[in-house]
């Protein structure tokens, strides 16, 4: 009798081919730093009354772009007003939690990093995580599009 065949821990990979999109961001220490600090410095402005980042996209057309809210919203989390965060926007804490593993990207060291990403591409190539949240983000932006 042969050895016995080991349990998968994890779902089969997704039926179709994935590319990961958040890990590669995990890898490059820079551009996770620059990504997580350019986040950080845009809440801490409009924490403290001094603007932040326009929004490009509603500046040029007048339509609010599919992250429009996330900063009123992230504040309002960040002052436990969960309600009124979740009201201005629906994916503010799905943000904060790719914003806070982008800047543990940059800052863990090189072995615990690759784990982290290791883990991140691994869920991402069989549950195509980042296509399934883009996809939800754009239907929610469609949402708020059509309300009056």
């Amino acid at each position: 009798m042969g050895a016995p065949r080991p349990t998968r821990c994890f779902a089969p990979a997704a039926p179709w081919p994935v590319t990961p999109l958040l890990a590669p961001l995990l890898q490059g220490r820079s551009i996770s730093a620059w990504i997580a600090g350019v986040a950080a410095l845009h809440l801490a402005l409009a924490q403290n009354g001094l603007g932040g980042l326009d929004c490009p996209i509603h500046r040029l057309t007048g339509v609010a772009c599919p992250g429009c809210g996330l900063t009123a919203a992230c504040l309002h989390l960040f002052h436990g007003e969960w309600s009124a965060g979740f009201a201005c926007h629906a994916f503010a804490p799905v943000f904060l939690a790719l914003t806070a593993m982008i800047a543990a990207g940059a800052v863990l060291p090189a072995a615990p990093r690759a784990v982290l990403v290791r883990g991140v591409a691994n869920v991402e190539e069989r549950t195509g995580l980042a296509l399934w949240l883009g996809a939800a983000l754009l239907l929610y932006w469609a949402a708020r599009l059509a309300k009056p």
